[in-house]
């Protein structure tokens, strides 16, 4: 759980500010009770739907794009909407703020080929010099003690997966970290934070 505004990268009313956030999610049905839904579709349509779903399953607060192009916070119905003029920026930085790490160093690797490659290699090299290391990407998590397939089969995960993933490793004494990029996963913001 974090406070409100620990997690944003703008200055909210001063009231709102110590407002407790118990999760965040960028899907719908997975919402829980005082958690942060995050609205990533650029159908209003489907944006609203999902949206009533989160508020449904609990959500107190709406992350979402705004259209005046300011940050700005509306509270309609009980509910803290939170506009924003980018909302995949946003997620970024909140992601990095609620599944906080700290790591000594991280590597990104991107291209065409050769990536997976790449970060296993620069894995291994760190272990066999005495480094506590990991790796993520198409061959999933990695760490000398373990292996992990990533849920969702994506070279590179959405950003709060990732932002969970990095914590925990952290949180388990990882130091250095290589991380499979795409040029899609660079455009959607997923590596920001």
């Amino acid at each position: 759980m974090k406070k409100l505004q620990e997690l944003l990268s703008f200055k909210i009313d001063h009231s709102l500010e110590t407002k407790i956030v118990s999760g965040i999610y960028d899907n719908s049905k997975h919402v829980m009770p005082e958690s942060m839904f995050i609205a990533l579709n650029r159908n209003a349509a489907n944006r609203k739907s999902h949206v009533n779903e989160a508020i449904t399953c609990g959500a107190k607060y709406i992350l979402q794009n705004g259209e005046s192009g300011e940050n700005y916070c509306e509270i309609k119905d009980g509910i803290l909407f939170l506009f924003v003029k980018n909302v995949r920026e946003e997620l970024a930085h909140v992601a990095s703020r609620f599944f906080e790490s700290n790591f000594e160093t991280v590597v990104a690797v991107t291209g065409t080929n050769g990536k997976s490659s790449t970060v296993d290699i620069l894995r291994q090299i760190w272990i066999r010099s005495g480094i506590s290391a990991a790796s993520i990407g198409t061959l999933g998590v990695i760490t000398q003690e373990k292996y992990e397939k990533l849920s969702n089969n994506m070279t590179l995960p959405d950003c709060i997966e990732l932002n969970r993933i990095l914590h925990t490793l952290c949180g388990s004494g990882i130091k250095n970290v290589a991380l499979e990029t795409t040029s899609q996963g660079i455009d959607q913001r997923r590596a920001d934070g």
